[in-house]
C-alpha cells in the first residue's frame, strides 16, 4: 500500500509505504488517530497541518514531525495523523451570545443549542459554515458551565448533561447514541479470534440499596418524616442476597420524586410596568381553574413558592411565584438573564395547555401517598438500568471471514455476540464502540463493544474529583456537614451549610428589603432611577439616547440638528398630514451639494413682516403641475339664505357632478395675498331647467359650511374631496410633479372623514412620508396599504423566482419555484471561464485616458477621473464582478484550452448583458462553433447558445464593438439544458390538513429528490424520496423512507427499488423494504425482498 502526504496546499511531499504494525485507531467520543511508521532515504519535512488521505478520510499532523535520522542516507518516521475530530481541540468555546465572547460563562439552553454554541465555534476560528449540527437528542433546557474549555472537550460535557453521545460524520456533529444497521451476528469461528470481557466499574456492586428520598415540598412536623419514604416504611431493597450483604445508597436519581400536584394553566393575561432602573417590561400572570387547595396556606417558612414549567415554551425552567389568594392568579417574577431580555418574554411564554410543578410549600396530605408509591416505581427501574450488562467485549477479527461474508464494521454498527459461556442466552446484543485496523489490512482489526461509553477525559477527571472528596469526607467527624438546598425545609444550624442557591437567594432578599427602605430617600447614580420631585441641574443636562418628555419649555436658544415633525407626516395637498421642518439636499449651479431647510404644515399666521424671494400662489383646481382627478365645477353665486349654491355651466356645455354627501373644498390666494378657503357638505344637487340652453345654471344646497360664506365669489372652483354617505365616491387621485417631495401620485380616501389616514397609496418619490415604523421614506417606490403583484420577480442576481401565494376558502396555499443553472469549472473546456483568477489564460486589449488639470492628474477622491475607450477585464454590474468587454476582446490559446473527443458537438453559450448596441464574435475562426451578429441594447440578461463540430483547431476569440456585460462564458460538450436544476417548494394549509414539498430536479447528477410532512388530526407523517434517472429519463433506481406518528403507532419505512435489464431486454425490479412498528403492545422490525 501506498499513501500520499500533502502540505496543506495540496502540494504532494512524497510517498510512503506504511508497516504492517502501523494501525487506525477511532473510538466513540474519542480521538481519531492514524499512526504511521516508515523509512525514507532523503529528509522530507513534515508540518503541521501535512495531511494523507485513507479510506475516505483525511488525516493531519496537528505539529511539526522531526525524524530519527539512522545514517546520510535513512530516515525513520513514527508520526500520528489525526482525523477531523481534532479540528475540536483547535477551538475554545466562547460564549458568542448577545455579541458576548466570554470564555468562562455559562449557558441555559436545550442540547441542539448547545451544539449549535460547537459548531459556531469551530466555524468562527476556520471562517466557514461548514461546520453544522446533525441528529440531536430531543431535551429541555440544562444549564452547562463552559470554563476555557476546548470544543472536544465541551462535547464530552455536553453528551453528559443530556446522558447521551457525540460523534462525527464528516462536519456534521451528532448528539444522539450512536448506533445503526442491522445487527450482524459474531462470535469465535463467525469473525472473531477469541472474546474477552472486562467489567466496567462505572456500575458499583451491591446487594442492598437504600434509596434517599427528596426532601423538597416535605415538613418533618406534617409528614413525620423529613425525607420522602417508600410505601411502608420500607427502608431498603435487596438483590443477589446469597452473595452476602454489600450496601450502597442512592439520592440524585430519585431528586425529581417528591409531593408534588401536576397542574394545567387555563389562562393566562399581562400587565405592562416600570422597574426600578426605568424599563418597561411584561409581567405574566396565570390561572389554573382545577386548583383544589390555596398555595399560600400550605407556604413553608424561609422558602419562596416556585414553579417548573413540564410543557410548552418554558418546558424545564424555573420561576419564583407569588399567589393572589382573592383571584385565585399567580404571578411569575419576572427574570433578566441578559440585556434587553426578559423571562417570561418574546417567544418563551407561557401558554394555556401547559403543565407546571408547584414547589417549595407543603402539599395537602392526599399527595404523600402517590409520591411515595411513584418513589417505589422508580428505585424499581433504576435497579433494572444498573443491572444491564455494561460490560466491555473485546475481540481480534477474522479478517478473511470478514472479507468473505462482506462485513464492514464502523463506529456504532450493531452487533449480535454470540457466546454461551458470558450469556445465558447464548447472544447479546451490542454495538462497535472501538476500533483498531492494520492500515495495510483494513478488515485485521481489534474491536471493543460496550452497551455505554466513558465521557472521556473531563468525566474523568471529574471522577477523580469525587473520589479525593469522598476519601476526604472519610477523615472528618462522623457528623458530616449536610447542605441545605433552595428548597429544604430544614433550619440552619451549626452542623449543616446553605447552598450556593440558597445563600444567594437569602442575602438577595435581605439586600431587597434594604433596598426599599432606602429607595425613596435616595436619587441613585449608578442604575436608571425615578426622582418624585423637582430636580435643578445648574449646569446644563445632556441626554445621550432617546428622552420622553410630556411637555418642553426652551427659556433660551435651542437647535435641532436633524429632522422635526410630528409623530406621522405625508406630505403633500390635499392629502398631506401632520407637520414636518427638516433638510432637503439640492445640486446648485456650481455642482454641490447645498442644504435647504423645508417646512410643511396646515396654517400659518404671521403678525408682523413677512419677506418672501418667490411666492408661488396655488389654488385646488385639477391643472397645471399639480392634478386632481376628482369632481369639480366653479361657482356662478352664491344665495346664504337658502343655502343654495348656483354652478356655471360654461354655457350649458357642464353638468352638475355632486352628488348628496360629497365634501367640496376651496383653497386659494386672493390678489391682495389674502387667503380664501372654505369646505361644505352638499345635501341636494340639481341640473337646471335645460330649455334655457346656455343660460343654464345647476346647484347645490348646503350644510356644515366651514370659513366665510361672504367669499363664496364668481368662479370659485369647488372640488368634491371625500363624501360623507357615500363609499365610492370617497376617492380622489392626485399627481404633482412640483411639491416638495414630488414627483408622486396619491390615492387619497377619506380626506376629511378619516384625514390621518387618507394617503391610502404613494407611487413614486416617497420622502415626503414619515411613519411610525420605518421614520423618513427615501428614494422612488410604492407604498400603499395592500400590495397584490402578479408576474415576474427579479432579484438582482438576474435569477427569476417565480412566486405564487393562494388564499382560497378554507385553504392558504403558497409554492416558490426556482431555476439554477450550475457548472463548474471542470466541465468547461475553457480556463478560468468563470474570472475567479483574474484575467489569467486570457489574452485582452484596454485602453484607458487619464484626465490631468496644468500637468496633475485629476483626482476625485477615490479614483482618478479616466475615460475607458477599450476595455476588457473585470468590472462591477448590478453589485456583482463580471467579465466587461467595451469595443475590445479577449483571446484564449489553443494550448490552454482542453480538447474534447474527435467529432463531438461543442455548445458555446454565454448569458449577457448589452449596455451599449455592437457586433460580437466568439468561437473559433474557421471551424465551428462560430457566430457572428449584431447584439442590441436591453434590459437585464439575455442567453446566446450556439453549437458545432469543432476541428480542434484555432484559438478561441471573443470580441464585441459595444458595451458588454458577460455573466457566463462555457464551452462544453452538453447544452446548458443538461446543467440545470429545478427546485420548488409548496405548502398548502387547509381545515384538514397543513402540507409542506420540497422538490429538486437536478440534471447534473440526474436525480429527482421530495421531501416533505403532513400534518392532520389523526398524526403526522414525514418522508424524503431520491430517484435516480437515466438519460432518457427512465427511473433507474428509487429510495424512499417515511416517519409516521399517531395516537396509536409510530413506524418507520425504507425502501429502494432497483431497475435492471438483462442480455434478452427483459426488465427486472427489485424491491428492498426495511421498518419498524412501536406500539403499546411491543416492536415489530422487518425486511423483505421482492423481485418482479
Amino acid at each position: 500500500m501506498e499513501l500520499k502526504i500533502y502540505n496543506q496546499q495540496g502540494v504532494f511531499k512524497t510517498a510512503v509505504s506504511p508497516s504492517d504494525s502501523d494501525r487506525h485507531v477511532k473510538e466513540v467520543m474519542n480521538d481519531n488517530i492514524l499512526n504511521l511508521s516508515f523509512t525514507l532515504y532523503e529528509y522530507v519535512e513534515l508540518g503541521v497541518n501535512d495531511y494523507v488521505d485513507f479510506e475516505g478520510e483525511r488525516f493531519t499532523l496537528l505539529e511539526d514531525y522531526k525524524p530519527e535520522q539512522k545514517s546520510t542516507v535513512e530516515y525513520a518516521y513514527s508520526c500520528k495523523f489525526y482525523g477531523i475530530e481534532s479540528e475540536l481541540k483547535k477551538a475554545k468555546v466562547l460564549k458568542m451570545v448577545d455579541g458576548d465572547d466570554e470564555l468562562s460563562f455559562s449557558y441555559d439552553a436545550t442540547a441542539a443549542e448547545h451544539l449549535q454554541l460547537i459548531c459556531d465555534n469551530i466555524n468562527r476560528i476556520k471562517g466557514t459554515k461548514n461546520w453544522v449540527i446533525g441528529e440531536v437528542v430531543s431535551s429541555a433546557n440544562v444549564n452547562i458551565e463552559y470554563d476555557k474549555i476546548f470544543c472536544f472537550d465541551a462535547l464530552s460535557e455536553i453528551a453528559k448533561n443530556f446522558n447521551t453521545e457525540w460523534w462525527i460524520e464528516g462536519t456534521t456533529i451528532n448528539l444522539s447514541r450512536c448506533e445503526h444497521g442491522t445487527p450482524v451476528s459474531l462470535g469465535y469461528g463467525k469473525g472473531l479470534l477469541r472474546l474477552s470481557r472486562v467489567e466496567n466499574d462505572t456500575v458499583p456492586f451491591f446487594t442492598r440499596l437504600y434509596p434517599l428520598g427528596s426532601t423538597r415540598n416535605i415538613v418533618a412536623s406534617d409528614y413525620g418524616h423529613r425525607r420522602l419514604q417508600l410505601p411502608g416504611g420500607v427502608r431498603y431493597v435487596e438483590r443477589n442476597i446469597h452473595l452476602g450483604i454489600v450496601e450502597q445508597a442512592e439520592e440524585e436519581a430519585f431528586a425529581y420524586i417528591f409531593p408534588k400536584r401536576i397542574g394545567t394553566v387555563t389562562g393566562v393575561r399581562t400587565e405592562e410596568a416600570t422597574g426600578e432602573d426605568g424599563n418597561a417590561f411584561t409581567i405574566y400572570y396565570f390561572t389554573d381553574e382545577g386548583l383544589n387547595f390555596d398555595p399560600n396556606t400550605y407556604e413553608i417558612e424561609g422558602l419562596v413558592k416556585q414553579v417548573s414549567f413540564q410543557g410548552g415554551e418554558l418546558n424545564g425552567r424555573d420561576f419564583e411565584v407569588n399567589f393572589n389568594s382573592e383571584t385565585k392568579e399567580f404571578e411569575i417574577i419576572t427574570q433578566f438573564p441578559y440585556e434587553n431580555q426578559q423571562l417570561p418574554g418574546g417567544l418563551l411564554i407561557p401558554k394555556p395547555g401547559d403543565e407546571y410543578i408547584l414547589w417549595n410549600i407543603r402539599m395537602p396530605k392526599e399527595y404523600y401517598p402517590l409520591a411515595e408509591k411513584e418513589f417505589e416505581e422508580a428505585v424499581q427501574k433504576h435497579i433494572e438500568s444498573i443491572s444491564i450488562d455494561t460490560s466491555v467485549y473485546k475481540a481480534p477479527t477474522d479478517y478473511i471471514y470478514l472479507d468473505e461474508n462482506h462485513i464492514d464494521l464502523k463506529l456504532g454498527r450493531r452487533v449480535l455476540l454470540e457466546n454461551e459461556i458470558y450469556f445465558p442466552t447464548g447472544t447479546h446484543e451490542s454495538r462497535v464502540t472501538k476500533i483498531s485496523r492494520r492500515v495495510n489490512n483494513t478488515t485485521d482489526m481489534d474491536i471493543e463493544c460496550t452497551y455505554a461509553v466513558d465521557y472521556g477525559r473531563i468525566n474523568q477527571i471529574e471522577s477523580n474529583i469525587v473520589d479525593i472528596q469522598a476519601a476526604y469526607k472519610e477523615q472528618l467527624n462522623k457528623d458530616v456537614l449536610t447542605v441545605l438546598k433552595s428548597w429544604d425545609s430544614i433550619d440552619p444550624t451549626e452542623y449543616n451549610v446553605l447552598s450556593a442557591v440558597r445563600t444567594i437567594r437569602t442575602i438577595a432578599n435581605s439586600l431587597s428589603k434594604l433596598e426599599k427602605e432606602t429607595a425613596d430617600k435616595y436619587l441613585r447614580k449608578d442604575i436608571p432611577d425615578t426622582a418624585k420631585e423637582l430636580e435643578t441641574f445648574l449646569k446644563g443636562i445632556k441626554v445621550i439616547g432617546e428622552a420622553l418628555v410630556e411637555s418642553l419649555t426652551v427659556e433660551k436658544d435651542s437647535t435641532f440638528k436633524g429632522l422635526l415633525s410630528s409623530e406621522v407626516f405625508t406630505s403633500g395637498f390635499p392629502g398631506g398630514t401632520g407637520w414636518a421642518l427638516f433638510w432637503k439636499e439640492v445640486l446648485n449651479a456650481a455642482g454641490v451639494k447645498e442644504k435647504k431647510a423645508v417646512m410643511e404644515l396646515d396654517e400659518m399666521t404671521v403678525r408682523g413682516v413677512m419677506r418672501v424671494y418667490e411666492f408661488v400662489i396655488s389654488q385646488l383646481m385639477g391643472e397645471n403641475g399639480t392634478r386632481l382627478t376628482t369632481d369639480m365645477m366653479r361657482v356662478d353665486h352664491i344665495d346664504a339664505g337658502t343655502k343654495t349654491i348656483y354652478l356655471d355651466t360654461e354655457k350649458g356645455v357642464l353638468y352638475n357632478p355632486f352628488r348628496p354627501g360629497d365634501i367640496l373644498m376651496v383653497q386659494r390666494f386672493s390678489v391682495d395675498g389674502i387667503i380664501k378657503q372654505y369646505e361644505l357638505q352638499v345635501v341636494t344637487a340639481k341640473v337646471g331647467d335645460t330649455s334655457k340652453g346656455e343660460e343654464r345654471l345647476d346647484s347645490i344646497t348646503y350644510k356644515n359650511f366651514v370659513g366665510d360664506e361672504g367669499s363664496v365669489v364668481f368662479r370659485d372652483v369647488l372640488t368634491r374631496v371625500d363624501s360623507a354617505t357615500n363609499s365610492d365616491r370617497k376617492g380622489v387621485i392626485k399627481q404633482t410633479s412640483v411639491e416638495e417631495g414630488s414627483p408622486y401620485l396619491d390615492v387619497l380616501y377619506g380626506m376629511k372623514t378619516d384625514p390621518d389616514n387618507a394617503v391610502r397609496l404613494r407611487l413614486g418619490r416617497l420622502a415626503g412620508i414619515i411613519t411610525y415604523w420605518w421614520g423618513q421614506l427615501q428614494g422612488y417606490g410604492l407604498y400603499s396599504n395592500n400590495a397584490y403583484l402578479l408576474g415576474d420577480f427579479r432579484l438582482r442576481t438576474g435569477e427569476d423566482v417565480r412566486t405564487k401565494f393562494e388564499i382560497m376558502e378554507g385553504m392558504l396555499q403558497s409554492a416558490m419555484q426556482s431555476v439554477v443553472n450550475t457548472m463548474t469549472e471542470e466541465d468547461n473546456f475553457l480556463k478560468n471561464a468563470s474570472f475567479q483568477d483574474d484575467m489569467a489564460y486570457w489574452e485582452r486589449e484596454s485602453d484607458m485616458a487619464l484626465f490631468d488639470i496644468g500637468g496633475q492628474l485629476l483626482d476625485l477622491g477615490v479614483n482618478f477621473y479616466s475615460e475607458k475607450n477599450k476595455v476588457a477585464d473585470i468590472d462591477s454590474f448590478d453589485g456583482r464582478f463580471m467579465l466587461r468587454i467595451k469595443r475590445s476582446h479577449i483571446r484564449q490559446l489553443n494550448a490552454d484550452i482542453t480538447k474534447p473527443e474527435d467529432g463531438s458537438v461543442i455548445f458555446l453559450t454565454l448569458k449577457y448583458h448589452c449596455a451599449e448596441e455592437g457586433i460580437l464574435t466568439a468561437g473559433f475562426s474557421g471551424s465551428a462553433p462560430y457566430v457572428e451578429q449584431v447584439i442590441p441594447a436591453g434590459e437585464g440578461f439575455d442567453i446566446l447558445e450556439i453549437s458545432g463540430v469543432w476541428n480542434g483547431t484555432g484559438d478561441f476569440l471573443l470580441k464585441f464593438t459595444g458595451d458588454l456585460y458577460i455573466e457566463q462564458l462555457t464551452l462544453t460538450n452538453h447544452p446548458l439544458e443538461d446543467y440545470k436544476k429545478e427546485v420548488s417548494t409548496k405548502f398548502e394549509q387547509t381545515a384538514e390538513h397543513i402540507l409542506a414539498v420540497a422538490e429538486e430536479v437536478n440534471k447534473i447528477d440526474h436525480t429527482i429528490k421530495t421531501a416533505g410532512w403532513i400534518t392532520t388530526a389523526d398524526g403526522n407523517k414525514l418522508w424524503a424520496t431520491i430517484t435516480e434517472v437515466d438519460s432518457l429519463g427512465n427511473r433507474v433506481t428509487t429510495h424512499e423512507s417515511s416517519f409516521h406518528v399517531t395516537a396509536q403507532q409510530i413506524n418507520a419505512i425504507v425502501s429502494r427499488i432497483d431497475k435492471a435489464e438483462d442480455d434478452l431486454g427483459i426488465i427486472d425490479h427489485t424491491i428492498k423494504t426495511a421498518g419498524w412498528i412501536t406500539t403499546a403492545d411491543g416492536n415489530k422490525l422487518w425486511a423483505t425482498i421482492d423481485r418482479v
